[in-house]
């Protein structure tokens, strides 16, 4: 049953791409029927230079002269259908050349995917190759087209094509050559004038940009994704984590690598989805900023982010439930809301708001056995025990007496104070001498420039007429 609902769903899918392709290509008015021309430009590039007048004068003279016929498309866009097949369709529907000859050549421009098909009847492919076309396209039309010089390009594959048509005995590449020496070079080949709302699929880069323009969501949302994910994986794995490696610092250093990990990670996937936006919005002229400046702010998100995260980690690992040492339950913390001060007493509340200290109540719930952990807070660097009340309350004041030289040692006096009883003491101290900074070498580090480069493709996929096809 799944085996025959999917065959026809391909099938239902196939035909309704069949149908599309039909009517798009039904939907184009044939020029030579409608208009008695030879070229259908809807972009309107070749009727404002006026070239398009003189290229079907060419082409009914080479009719005349050859008998072969030949129409030229050129459209802004084909989407979501693919230049090589409505080609191929307006070969068969507009019935370009003699049927019983297969005499007809049939080019079609699509701009926005930037591609040059060239469709060729069964009795010319002998005559025309596919790799005589794509020569043809490569050195005579596309370094026309990359520039803007449609109208020069135009004309001179036009000239090629004709040119290998009349020549019988005449080696091709002594025809192109020739054909090549009547048209100037591409940089100095004059430009036509781009209508509005076309030059977009005239820029080199618009198609890497539109590429880019769809992928830089899928990065962002897989780097929030990733965060996610690694938020609860590790989460999850505190318990037997803390379980498994109690007594060690291993736990730390998985946590560590796995963090690093996942936030790097991350952090690559925004960049990259931030420099692809930026890149199919603006193009590639300010490339080094986009990337320069998300980098360097996802580095200093990254450091913050990961030292707040890997604190709050730690932290959360001292509140992991432990294993009551009397039955085989286990303890578990006190709340902060529960009443401590029948678990902690004066000292240990006296230390805990001077945060030299913080205290870890753990109950356990068959038991009720009680452990208190005593663990540094932020402030145990502050202060130092007090020898007379035995809590961690005692702050220094250093007042210098002479100071320290490369030479010889300095001295200072240092009062000691604790804050909850009267314990007070003054003595001095020896500062050490001063140490010489060890000279140091400067590094230059080289950065090596990333260069963008277009690359040509050339399609030859095979058709019932034949033919070729090139991307510019």
């Amino acid at each position: 049953m799944i085996k025959k609902f999917g065959f026809i769903l391909c099938l239902s899918t196939f035909s309704l791409l069949g149908q599309s392709l039909s009517e798009f290509a039904g939907s184009l008015p044939n020029p030579i029927s409608d208009e008695n021309s030879r070229i259908l430009d809807q972009t309107g590039i070749l009727e404002n230079s006026g070239t398009k007048q003189r290229l079907n004068e060419l082409i009914v003279r080479l009719e005349k002269e050859t008998f072969v016929e030949m129409a030229i498309v050129i459209l802004p866009s084909v989407d979501p259908l693919i230049s090589k097949q409505v080609a191929v369709e307006l070969f068969r529907i507009w019935g370009v050349g003699k049927k019983e000859k297969g005499n007809g050549i049939l080019i079609l421009h699509v701009l926005d995917q930037r591609r040059v098909e060239i469709e060729i009847g069964y009795g010319l492919e002998e005559k025309l190759t596919k790799v005589l076309c794509n020569r043809i396209l490569k050195e005579r039309a596309i370094p026309y087209f990359k520039l803007g010089a449609f109208s020069v390009g135009y004309e001179s594959m036009f000239d090629s094509l004709a040119a290998t048509l009349k020549s019988d005995l005449t080696p091709y590449s002594k025809v192109l050559s020739e054909s090549s020496e009547k048209f100037p070079e591409p940089s100095k080949a004059a430009l036509d004038e781009i209508p509005e709302g076309l030059e977009t699929y005239l820029d080199p880069s618009y198609e890497s940009r539109e590429n880019w323009e769809q992928r830089y969501p899928l990065f962002l949302f897989g780097g929030i994704f990733i965060v996610i994910i690694g938020y609860f994986f590790l989460w999850e794995r505190r318990g037997p984590w803390f379980k498994q490696y109690e007594k060690s610092h291993y736990r730390e250093t998985r946590f560590t690598i796995w963090t690093s990990f996942f936030l790097i990670f991350s952090f690559v996937c925004f960049i990259l989805s931030v420099v692809s936006f930026c890149y199919a919005k603006w193009g590639g002229d300010l490339l080094p900023q986009f990337i320069g400046i998300p980098s360097f702010a996802a580095f200093v998100l990254f450091f913050f982010t990961f030292n707040w995260f890997r604190k709050y980690w730690e932290d959360s690992l001292q509140y992991l439930p432990i294993p009551c040492k009397k039955c085989v339950s286990e303890l578990c913390p006190v709340p902060y809301q529960e009443d401590r001060e029948m678990y902690l007493d004066q000292n240990d509340i006296k230390e805990e708001s001077l945060h030299s200290y913080k205290f870890i109540i753990f109950k356990c719930k068959s038991c009720y056995t009680i452990e208190k952990h005593r663990k540094a807070d932020y402030r145990y660097g502050d202060y130092s025990i007090c020898p007379n009340c035995k809590i961690r309350s005692v702050y220094e004041r250093a007042n210098i007496i002479h100071s320290s030289t490369y030479e010889r040692e300095g001295e200072e006096q240092v009062r000691f104070k604790c804050v909850y009883c009267d314990y007070s003491d003054i003595k001095n101290r020896i500062v050490p001498k001063q140490i010489r900074p060890t000279p140091t070498s400067a590094f230059r580090s080289k950065f090596s420039s990333l260069n963008s480069f277009s690359g040509k493709s050339f399609s030859r996929r095979s058709s019932s007429a034949g033919g070729a096809g090139s991307s510019h």
